[in-house]
């Protein structure tokens, strides 16, 4: 993905992904144990499966519904 002219700022990174069984209590349960949410799932974002937080010491990692069975039909 190119970053676009009017935010040169920002510098490229990778963000790991974890599958989860369910991103609304993978959320619950990283607040929980001390995370942040830095992105709620939205219905717009891969059908509001995806998320984003941050461990206790600010690391961020994204988390991800994903049905493999209907991933190989594509």
């Amino acid at each position: 993905v190119e970053i676009p002219a009017e935010r040169s700022g920002l510098r490229p990174d990778w963000l790991y992904f974890a599958r989860v069984e369910n991103v609304s209590e993978s959320l619950a349960q990283a607040v929980a144990l001390g995370g942040k949410v830095v992105m709620e799932p939205r219905p717009g974002v891969v059908d509001g499966r995806l998320a984003v937080i941050t461990d206790p010491s600010g690391a961020p990692l994204g988390l991800m519904e994903w049905d493999a069975a209907g991933a190989e039909a594509n």
